[in-house]
């Protein structure tokens, strides 16, 4: 035997699936590895068709155990074969899966050459039907689409994308069952991500096997997909996010209110009113069986989404729970100036204090109460309570004017507010500004941000010298990003959570910096901000001079302004129209 390679428990977990079954277990005896190296668990998990029959009648040359079992699930059915393995490796197969001749050997070596313990995966091609199913295009981007897409072009596995134990997988079985094996409370979804996150978090290398291949030739109707699978899976959500709060941000539940239609409030509307709720669902079920929709996937992805959804409502227990644990969204108003506006400054950078007033005012009448940095990153973690109206109002530069005239203000009615300083000019002038002739304006000093900061104000960090940090080089954009946290950090006394990006200017290398050092950071991107938005790339809305009580409430509910979308919309069409026009 090579002593680079180790001997293998290979457990295939079946459930009414005999034509399948056989496939898959006559693949296993065309492996190239020596059937004395390695057994098969097959786990019944309760079927009710011949799959007894078939099995008693297979007569392979490895070795081969059959355990039956009442319906219990995949997890549980996994965990009965784990147990009974002979070997210390064990692979992990389903009954769909035709292994290619190398399988085995492959997940032998890797365990035999890699040191410590491994998570071995390999590629699970997908054999799509013939026609246009939508269904089978939905399952073919899950086995073929991004999972695969980064490690197939040689990048390391990375979380959250890969932390997960999908077929195809081999490890140490007493790694897995040290740690208490499957979770079986998730019944057939979202076991496999369960335990991915646990062993990711005890740092078990993951490590792809790009020549251990199988093709999956099972498909899931249309109906599986978009109803009972999506129920499962949307409870399965919310027992994997209490369960490990790290998880939230990569849900669907968070990525799924990114999706324009329910990020518009229609989600709210469907999930609030069973009527509403029940009657939508209805109607594109009975399209689907009608064949009215067999050809969009969007529309199938919208039935999948509500019942998702419905299913982790119902879950939570209520709406408003539902809502508070992952639904909410937070606007952010981005301010800059709040004084006297001077000849030559920026459009649209300065407010009155009277218009400032009147728009603190309107927050709290209609019933908004704003919250710090930390709020928003703790209920990002584990879902700690935020207020009904959350609001976040952030300052840009630390004016001295932002002194005078907004803190006072912000605390007569109530409202915190984040205020993010230029460090190397505390207590001096914008110089930015003034490098491209706008007039000079003054700068908190150290007192005034430390006066402040004890009347309950967060400040964060707006860099050391205001640049464009995706035009500087990696050493300067480290000095400007980590070097305004220790100013400011030796300044307050404490720990500085928050970063603004000058002129809400960045690339991937000064995001990478910012991650080193804060937790959360703030672009100049329009746009409401919910628990599938990045922390750091939060979106602001810019509150304009013009901006009137009406058009200030739209952007609070909406997170964009009317006028900016109607202008792009302008600029479109006619654009559109020269380019037609040239053509002719």
């Amino acid at each position: 035997m090579n002593p680079d390679s180790a001997m293998l428990s290979v457990v295939v977990t079946t459930f009414n699936r005999r034509a399948l079954l056989a496939r898959c277990l006559r693949s296993l005896v065309e492996q190239d590895y020596a059937p004395e190296k390695f057994e098969v668990i097959v786990v019944d998990d309760g079927s009710t068709d011949d799959t007894q029959q078939f099995l008693s009648d297979f007569k392979p040359e490895f070795d081969l155990r059959i355990i039956a079992q009442t319906n219990r699930g995949l997890a549980a059915a996994r965990n009965a074969g784990m147990k009974a393995a002979r070997n210390s490796i064990v692979l992990l197969l389903d009954d769909d899966l035709i292994c290619s001749p190398v399988l085995l050997s492959e997940h032998s070596r890797a365990h035999g050459q890699i040191a410590g313990p491994i998570l071995g995966f390999g590629k699970i091609d997908f054999d799509a039907p013939a026609g246009d199913d939508i269904s089978a295009q939905i399952q073919q981007r899950h086995y073929c689409g991004s999972f695969y897409d980064s490690v197939d072009r040689g990048a390391p596995p990375v979380w959250p994308t890969h932390a997960r134990i999908p077929p195809n997988s081999s490890f140490p079985k007493d790694a897995v069952l040290d740690i208490g094996g499957f979770d079986e409370q998730f019944v057939n979804a979202h076991e496999d991500i369960e335990l991915g996150i646990r062993l990711w978090q005890r740092q078990v290398k993951f490590v792809y096997l790009p020549a251990a291949k199988t093709v999956h030739v099972g498909t899931v109707s249309s109906n599986n997909l978009a109803v009972r699978g999506a129920r499962r899976g949307g409870n399965a959500e919310v027992l994997l996010c209490r369960k490990h709060p790290v998880y939230r941000s990569n849900s669907t539940l968070a990525s799924i209110h990114n999706n324009r239609i329910f990020r518009q409030g229609f989600g709210d509307f469907a999930l609030k009113s069973s009527v509403v709720g029940g009657a939508t669902r209805s109607a594109l079920a009975l399209a689907r069986r009608l064949g009215i929709t067999s050809r969009s996937e969007r529309f199938l992805a919208l039935e999948t989404g509500l019942n998702s959804l419905h299913s982790a409502v119902k879950r939570t227990g209520s709406w408003p729970t539902f809502h508070s644990e992952f639904w909410m969204q937070l606007p952010v108003l981005m301010y800059h100036h709040v004084g006297n506006a001077k000849d030559g400054m920026y459009p649209g950078l300065s407010i009155t204090p009277r218009q400032f007033t009147m728009q603190i005012e309107s927050l709290a009448r209609d019933g908004y109460t704003g919250i710090t940095c930390r709020d928003w990153i703790e209920w990002h973690k584990s879902a700690r309570p935020l207020p009904e109206k959350p609001v976040l109002i952030t300052m840009d530069d630390a004016y001295t004017d932002t002194a005078e005239f907004a803190l006072p203000i912000l605390k007569k009615f109530g409202f915190s507010a984040v205020v993010f300083v230029v460090t190397s000019h505390i207590g001096g002038s914008n110089e930015w500004d003034q490098r491209h002739g706008r007039p000079a304006l003054s700068l908190m000093t150290a007192g005034e941000i430390e006066r402040w900061a004890a009347e309950g104000i967060e400040f964060g960090a707006h860099s050391r010298t205001h640049p464009e940090l995706d035009r500087i080089s990696r050493s300067q954009a480290e000095d400007e990003i980590e070097g305004s946290r220790r100013d400011l950090e030796k300044l307050l006394g404490r720990t500085v959570v928050s970063f603004a990006y000058p002129y809400g200017c960045y690339d991937s290398e000064a995001k990478a910096l910012v991650r080193r050092s804060f937790e959360i950071a703030f672009t100049t991107t329009e746009g409401l901000n919910n628990l599938g938005a990045d922390l750091l790339e939060v979106r602001r809305m810019w509150v304009y001079p013009s901006s009137h009580l009406a058009h200030f409430r739209w952007l609070l509910r909406h997170g964009f302004s009317p006028y900016v979308e109607i202008e792009k919309w302008l600029r479109g069409t006619a654009r559109s129209i020269k380019e037609k026009v040239r053509g002719r």
